[in-house]
């Protein structure tokens, strides 16, 4: 149970315990109630967040406002993390197919619902942290600087300009990865086509898909293995998965003839 001073105490005079006026004023007496000042330092709604609880609440704010609540509420690591994994999802998810891209998908909801649940904590420990660094007799001005929240039209304003960022950031990286000719479909090819081909892995040196180019839904580019160079065509690996293998059948244009059946041949997982 908290004991608040005596009527007579410097402390009450300047405001009801728990209050940022309290709090704040150099001439008050000792604070006693931690969680109070907890409350005070983490601004609106406060004593939701400061106290401590054996159940977690489900945090509907956390959970639809995303990056602009973990923006608002101060929690810049959390927020970092998070457009981080909204770059990773918009350059490099798309081009994984539509099962991994599912399950990245099912994989990111899961993480946000438990995330969202333990909000509260979150946020108890990110003020408990800036709080201990400003010590027992914190600044006024640093306190007000360093606790609360974040100014709303701010909060929205650089979400929304750090998203645009990412995106244009991953826009290259994702032409390149993408789902249709970029890297992430050479790489898959020269992996296939080594197993098909039944090549030691002392040959991967020697094992080599060209600059790739739409040819209406599929892919075409130039394959060179050792001396002996070829013209290939596939489905985009994301595309491929309806063959239920790890790319469908390569088509062999141009090249040696003994090369051509076994690149046709779909390799079941």
């Amino acid at each position: 149970m908290v004991e608040y001073p005596s009527p007579s105490s410097p402390w009450t005079r300047h405001g009801a315990p728990g209050s940022r006026q309290n709090l704040l004023s150099p001439e008050s007496g000792p604070i006693v109630d931690e969680t109070a000042r907890l409350a005070a330092f983490i601004g609106p709604r406060g004593a939701r967040y400061a106290e401590v609880r054996d159940t977690p609440r489900f945090n509907w704010a956390a959970f639809l406002g995303g990056p602009w609540w973990l923006a608002y509420r101060k929690l810049y690591g959390v927020l970092g993390a998070w457009l981080a994994g909204f770059w990773v999802w918009f350059c490099i998810v798309p081009g994984l197919g539509e099962q991994l891209g599912a399950a990245c998908a099912g994989a990111f909801v899961a993480y946000w619902i438990g995330f969202a649940r333990t909000a509260d904590g979150e946020v108890r420990r990110g003020a408990l942290r800036r709080l201990n660094a400003l010590g027992p007799r914190p600044d006024p001005a640093a306190f007000r600087r360093i606790g609360g929240t974040a100014n709303v039209w701010l909060a929205v304003m650089g979400v929304l300009a750090m998203l645009l960022v990412a995106v244009l950031a991953a826009i290259p990286v994702r032409d390149d990865f993408g789902a249709t000719c970029g890297r992430l479909a050479r790489m898959t090819a020269v992996t296939e086509i080594r197993h098909r081909l039944h090549l030691a892995p002392a040959a991967h040196f020697a094992v080599r898909v060209g600059e790739l180019r739409e040819d209406g839904p599929n892919c075409a580019g130039s394959l060179t293995i050792g001396a002996q160079r070829a013209e290939i065509g596939f489905v985009p690996p994301a595309r491929a998965q309806k063959f239920g293998a790890r790319m469908g059948p390569i088509q062999l244009t141009r090249g040696p003839a003994e090369w051509k059946l076994p690149l046709l041949t779909a390799a079941q997982d």
